[in-house]
C-alpha cells in the first residue's frame, strides 16, 4: 500500500454516515490492488457516528480528512484533489466493492492512451447485473426522457433511451462516451491541473456532468472500459426519493442549466422538471385514491413533490433551507 516509492495511483473516497459499507469498500480495494502503490484518502463529511478513528485503526495506511460539517459531495473530493499526489486519480463510491483486478487493468488503459481524461468502468448491481453507468450530457432529450417517463416506453431508443443513463449502449465495448458515473472515475491529473477541480457550487449530483463536460470541451476524452467490473449497490449511502436528496437533485438540475444554457433553452429545461414533479405529485395522488400502498408511504411522496413544487416558486434561500429541514423530519 502507501509509501514512499512513487505513488500508482491516488484513490478518494467521501464517507457520509455510511462506516460499515466504506470498510467494505477499503477492505476490498486494498486487497484487489496489493500490487500497487496506492495513497487512499478518505474524506469524512461529518458522518453522525463518531468512527473516523475506528476506521483509522482498521486501516492505518489510509490518510483521513474530517470535516466538521459536511461539505458536500464535490467540495470534499476537492480537498482530496489537492492531497492527491498520484499521476492518476479513482474517485471510488463507498458504496462499491472493487473486484480483483478492476483498478490494475482500468489504470493500465488509461495510461496507454494520452487522449483520456477520464475512465469509467462497469457497474454491476449486488447480483452482478449490469448497471447502467453512462450518459449523455444534460439537455432537453435526456431530460424530457426521464421527466416524461419516455425511457421506460422506448428504453432502446438512441432518443429517448436514457433513465438518464444510456440503456441503448453497448456496455460490453470500450467507448467513447459523454459522461461516466462518479461511482468509479478514473482521471488524469495531467487533466485535472488543466481543466480545473469540480465546481463546489453543486452540493450533491449533476457535478459529474458538469465536470466531464469540462473534461471535453478541453479536448479530453472520456471512456467506458468494460474489462474492469466492480460491484455497486446504488442508493446504499442515500435515497433516491428521499427528500432532501430529490430536492437536492432538482437544484443541481437547475443550477446545470444556468452554467451551461441560456435563454429559451435554460426556461425550457425548469419548464420539463417542474412538469415532472408535477405529474409524479398526480400520480401519487391517484395511487392515494385507489389505496395501492401504505397512507404513510403515499403522503411521504406526496410532500416531497409538494416541497419541490414549492420551492421552483421560492427565491428565498432561507426559505430553501427551511424546505430542505422540513422534508426529513
Amino acid at each position: 500500500m502507501f509509501n514512499k516509492e512513487k505513488i500508482h495511483l491516488s484513490v478518494i473516497i467521501v464517507n457520509y454516515n455510511a462506516f460499515n459499507i466504506t470498510c467494505r469498500c477499503l477492505s476490498s480495494l486494498i486487497k484487489t490492488s496489493s500490487e500497487l502503490n496506492l495513497q487512499i484518502i478518505l474524506i469524512d463529511n461529518a458522518s453522525k457516528a463518531n468512527n473516523v478513528q475506528l476506521i483509522q485503526d482498521l486501516f492505518p495506511q489510509i490518510y483521513i480528512i474530517e470535516n466538521k460539517v459536511n461539505q458536500g459531495f464535490a467540495k470534499a473530493c476537492n480537498q482530496g484533489f489537492r492531497v492527491a499526489k498520484g499521476d492518476y486519480i479513482l474517485l471510488l463510491n463507498p458504496d462499491t466493492i472493487v473486484l480483483p483486478k478492476a483498478v490494475q487493468y482500468s489504470l493500465d488503459f488509461i495510461k496507454n492512451d494520452n487522449h483520456i481524461g477520464i475512465l469509467g468502468c462497469k457497474l454491476l448491481n449486488p447480483d452482478k447485473t449490469l448497471q447502467y453507468s453512462c450518459s449523455n450530457f444534460l439537455g432537453i432529450r435526456n431530460i424530457l426522457s426521464v421527466n416524461l417517463f419516455l425511457y421506460r416506453i422506448f428504453p432502446g431508443s438512441r432518443i429517448f433511451g436514457h433513465n438518464p443513463y444510456m440503456t441503448y449502449f453497448d456496455y460490453d465495448k470500450v467507448g467513447s462516451v459523454d459522461v461516466v458515473m462518479g461511482a468509479f472515475m478514473m482521471i488524469r491529473q495531467k487533466m485535472l491541473e488543466r481543466i480545473g477541480y469540480f465546481d463546489e457550487r453543486f452540493f450533491v449530483y449533476s457535478e459529474e456532468n458538469d465536470f466531464c463536460l469540462r473534461a471535453r470541451q478541453a479536448g479530453w476524452d472520456v471512456v467506458f472500459f468494460p474489462k474492469a467490473e466492480i460491484l455497486h449497490q446504488q442508493g446504499a449511502v442515500s435515497s433516491s426519493i428521499s427528500g432532501q436528496s430529490y430536492l437536492m437533485l432538482h437544484e443541481s438540475l437547475n443550477l446545470y442549466a444556468n452554467k451551461h444554457f441560456n435563454g429559451f433553452k435554460k426556461m425550457l429545461i425548469a419548464i420539463i422538471l417542474l412538469s415532472g414533479v408535477i405529474i409524479r405529485w398526480f400520480i401519487w395522488q391517484i395511487v392515494r385514491l385507489l389505496r395501492l400502498q401504505r397512507f404513510d408511504n403515499i403522503n411521504s411522496k406526496l410532500e416531497i413533490y409538494k416541497r419541490t413544487i414549492i420551492w421552483y416558486f421560492s427565491t428565498d434561500k432561507k426559505k430553501h433551507q427551511l424546505i430542505y429541514e422540513n422534508l426529513d423530519r
